[in-house]
């Protein structure tokens, strides 16, 4: 049974969509205080305030300023205008169409730690900026460049140790299908302990960006520990949810946002009744007809000269050629060693970054929570026998933040509508350099690949993880981000990792090779 779906405008997948959160400290004075920095050379100038805010709201006056800023310079952050395709785009993302300036009450400057000697002579204000959603194209990532250069050229910013970056990836106005979903969190789950390499360690320890392989529902459960409380499936809104929005979505079926506009018992009782009966068919609703009107009649299949067609694989536009493909760049780095913290390490981490507000997480005993990682395959085929995106959220789930986030994808998310439908990748620490636009295209890359690569593919990129977690030298997260496709993010990954090295405790497996 076809469905009865219009084409698509463009002959081609819809593209993925993605927005950054940047966060950082500014220093500011009032108006004729002495600037402790201002010898040094390129410094831009402090944010001065011409007089102190009535109620002492400075952080409101320095957001506005900020916005102000972003306007001048086409950013729009005050007027809110976008064209969308569909209402219900507009419904779901007309909430991200513009430059945010806003707080974080995680983010801080610690004066009383005295980071630096000059860090108690400045007024500190703590900033995330939310750049609007936007399409996976070249034009957005350039935009996401000239905004973080606008912001350092512009004001003082410095991050610290309570600063993230993150990066949300999203499939446009629609929930990413079951089936797409198991794909990123098999690949999320298994690329982890790559991952946290292009980062700074601290992160591993942060509170609000908890490891998956250590920390989850997941890796808790096949250690036999107890987890947290998993997503309902006999009553209320679960029956929308485990059986209905949060299952997969069948090649000629209408997308899931169809299903959030028909949510009706009816519809939802069509659709259970198909899937218990007409095997891999997909969904076709039945119609409501109109007074006087019939039902409408099937159509005949095509004739014996349709059938008898064939299509010689000679004439495949698409087929491959069976030589073997040359390598893309060369490597300039040797293999890494995967970093593999002790508890004793992780503590003495967390005694560093412990004046930032960020730690708090338990490295041993009952309540921390941390189980040995189980390996890549055991992750995965959990997570393959999850019969909804639901479960699949309640399995990635740390008991708080996660370096990668499903929480947009758990049952009270699915209850709420219009909800976000993002996943968000946490890891990385906070910066304003131009690691920002390499990192946020690694997350959406990370997507890309994972909902859109041939299954070999994808296959075989799960068996290096696995190879690599045990197994320094065979594969690495430069590796990985060569198999990605991503080339370009590979060299700038390999020139932070070189430069990094030392304060990041990281070693080579192979001696580096001496310039000639």
């Amino acid at each position: 049974m076809s469905a009865n779906i219009a084409p698509p405008a463009e002959a081609r997948p819809s593209r993925l969509t993605f927005g950054v959160e940047m966060e950082f400290v500014v220093p500011w004075l009032p108006e004729g205080g002495d600037d402790a920095l201002e010898h040094i050379k390129g410094l831009p100038p402090v944010l001065r305030l011409k007089k102190a805010p009535k109620n002492g709201d400075s952080e409101s006056v320095i957001y506005e300023m900020i916005k102000a800023l972003f306007e001048e310079h086409n950013l729009p952050a005050n007027v809110k205008t976008y064209t969308y395709k569909t209402n219900f785009v507009k419904t779901i993302l007309g909430r991200y169409n513009h430059w945010g300036v806003t707080d974080d009450i995680t983010v801080n400057e610690p004066v009383e730690a005295k980071t630096f000697d000059w860090v108690e002579k400045f007024q500190w204000v703590g900033v995330e900026v939310q750049t609007p959603v936007e399409p996976d194209i070249p034009a957005a990532f350039e935009v996401l460049n000239y905004a973080r250069q606008l912001l350092t050229s512009s004001y003082r910013c410095r991050v610290n140790h309570s600063c993230g970056l993150h990066v949300h990836v999203g499939n446009g106005g629609e929930y990413f299908p079951l089936n797409s979903l198991r794909r990123i969190a098999s690949l999320v789950f298994a690329t982890e302990h790559l991952l946290t390499t292009l980062n700074h360690p601290w992160r591993v320890v942060n509170w609000n960006c908890r490891t998956l392989r250590d920390r989850s529902n997941l890796s808790n459960r096949l250690d036999g520990q107890a987890v947290s409380d998993g997503p309902m499936h006999e009553t209320g809104s679960a029956r929308d949810c485990i059986r209905y929005l949060a299952t997969e979505v069948r090649h000629g079926e209408e997308p899931i946002s169809w299903r959030e506009q028909n949510r009706r018992n009816k519809y939802v009782d069509d659709f259970e009744e198909h899937r218990n009966n007409n095997g891999f068919e997909p969904f076709q609703p039945k119609p409501d007809p109109k007074d006087g009107e019939e039902a409408p009649k099937k159509k005949k299949a095509g004739g014996k000269e349709e059938a008898n067609k064939i299509i010689k694989a000679s004439d495949d536009p698409f087929s491959q050629s069976i030589e073997p493909s040359k390598p893309v760049r060369t490597r300039n780095i040797p293999r890494i060693v995967r970093p593999r913290y002790t508890n004793e390490q992780l503590e003495d981490i967390t005694e560093k970054v412990r004046d930032f507000g960020c730690s708090g997480l338990e490295m041993e005993g009952p309540r921390s929570h941390r189980a040995p990682d189980p390996g890549v395959f055991a992750g995965v085929q959990q997570i393959y026998q999850s019969a909804s995106s639901c479960e699949i959220a309640h399995l990635m789930y740390p008991r708080g933040g996660a370096m990668v986030n499903f929480r947009h994808y758990a049952c009270d998310s699915f209850v709420y509508r219009n909800s976000g439908r993002t996943i968000e990748f946490r890891g990385a620490e906070g910066n304003l350099s131009s690691w920002v636009v390499v990192w946020a295209k690694i997350c959406v890359g990370l997507i890309k690949f994972a909902v859109r690569s041939p299954y070999y593919e994808f296959a075989r990129v799960l068996e290096n993880c696995d190879v690599s977690t045990d197994e320094d030298g065979a594969y690495d997260c430069i590796d990985l981000l060569d198999d990605l496709g991503l080339y370009a993010e590979a060299e700038a990954a390999e020139k932070r990792i070189a430069a990094n090295k030392a304060e990041w405790g990281l070693e080579y497996v192979e001696p580096e090779k001496e310039a000639a």
